[in-house]
């Protein structure tokens, strides 16, 4: 019988060294996605985690590389209040669907000795953004189920749309009301000239533009933006250039006279585009442009053989309209079953208790003190995006 061995891997050079093994891995796990991907989190790792606080501990048979669990040590505030020391998702809040990377078929063997490892580190460990029925998702339950206390702390909706194999057949899925509201904007778009499509490859000129057009949506409403921390944009630039890259990076948009008026910008990874950012001129608010280059994305999307449509975290009203199936998901923290990870939980549940009873008033100004103040140090946060025109 094989006996399974953690190998922590610490260091950004250390995480160079398992490339070829955890994309290979990434090829025997179920249901991957970008997130997961030794490219991603590697850069997650660079401009997210800062090197020295990189833990991530992988799980070999032999000199097999079975499972690994990207996780970093950071700091967060319990109930957004008192700070503790935790173990936490290597690429936090900027990362949609944080992964737990495990060869399906050791699966049961491999979630019980990472539950050992981390119950050894004595800390509370924080999981945010878990797809659920995902393999992190099941070390969560495991957790649970043997003496972590698991306080929940936040809710989010993920949304997806099926797109299935025919453009026409599942456009027949939408209300006809939207489809008019389509049909009536490529009309104007046909009669005023000028409006052409387009799929293009990434380049530094894209992501600017990107960057300019959805700041400005966020600009108005007095907020800031997703792609504002300049290690955050050095991620993607970094993406960019990346080369053997495991997924595609896809740029889909609608140009006016040669000029870009919106922007969708994501990633293809077997048969799903995932849908990470977009924006669009609001000069341009007639067509609806934000729906027109969803509508756009998908018709080609069809054409490249992909068969999903994620729109990643926010149930904003827009997804809502394209969205074939909803996705719960609930950031927790797992305390460790010692005297003080019992003290930390019970400090975090009455916070929140507390909070709970406070009229809405009173609540909405605590939320505004503390909003200076992010869930996780170092914080990276990708704002939903905007509302559409």
């Amino acid at each position: 019988m094989s006996l399974l061995e953690i190998r922590v891997i610490d260091s950004l050079d250390r995480m160079v060294d398992v490339r070829p093994q955890w994309n290979h891995l990434s090829d025997r796990a179920f249901r991957p996605t970008v997130f997961s991907s030794w490219e991603w989190q590697y850069l997650a790792a660079k401009y997210i985690a800062e090197d020295q606080t990189i833990l991530v501990p992988a799980v070999y048979d032999d000199d097999t590389l079975v499972a690994v669990l990207p996780l970093r040590q950071g700091r967060m505030r319990l109930g957004g209040m008192v700070p503790v020391d935790v173990l936490c998702c290597l690429g936090g809040a900027v990362t949609d669907y944080n992964p737990l990377l495990v060869d399906e078929s050791r699966k049961s063997g491999v979630i019980p000795v990472l539950a050992e490892y981390l119950r050894g580190k004595n800390r509370p460990i924080q999981m945010e953004n878990v797809l659920p029925g995902s393999a992190l998702d099941s070390l969560g339950a495991y957790l649970t189920m043997h003496g972590f206390r698991k306080a929940e702390y936040e809710s989010k909706t993920a949304l997806v749309s099926e797109v299935g194999d025919d453009y026409e057949t599942f456009m027949k899925t939408r209300t006809r009301k939207f489809r008019k509201t389509l049909r009536d904007n490529q009309n104007y778009m046909d009669r005023t000239g000028g409006y052409t499509y387009h799929t293009e490859n990434p380049s530094e000129e894209l992501l600017e533009t990107l960057i300019r057009l959805h700041s400005s949506r966020w600009q108005l409403k007095g907020e800031k933006g997703a792609l504002v921390q300049r290690q955050i944009i050095n991620l993607h630039l970094d993406l960019m250039t990346m080369n053997d890259r495991t997924f595609d990076i896809r740029y889909y948009t609608i140009r006016h006279e040669g000029s870009i008026i919106a922007i969708l910008y994501g990633f293809l990874l077997n048969e799903t585009f995932y849908a990470y950012l977009s924006g669009f001129d609001m000069r341009h608010n007639r067509i609806s442009p934000g729906n027109m280059v969803f509508n756009h994305c998908i018709r080609e999307l069809h054409t490249s053989g992909a068969r999903a449509f994620d729109m990643l975290r926010g149930d904003m009203k827009y997804k809502q309209t394209w969205a074939t199936a909803a996705i719960p998901m609930i950031d927790a923290v797992y305390f460790p079953p010692t005297g003080m990870g019992r003290l930390l939980h019970a400090t975090m549940k009455t916070i929140q208790g507390a909070k709970r009873a406070l009229p809405t008033p009173i609540k909405q100004k605590v939320k505004a003190v503390l909003s200076g103040h992010p869930t996780a140090i170092p914080a990276s946060h990708r704002a939903p995006d905007s509302d559409d025109a």
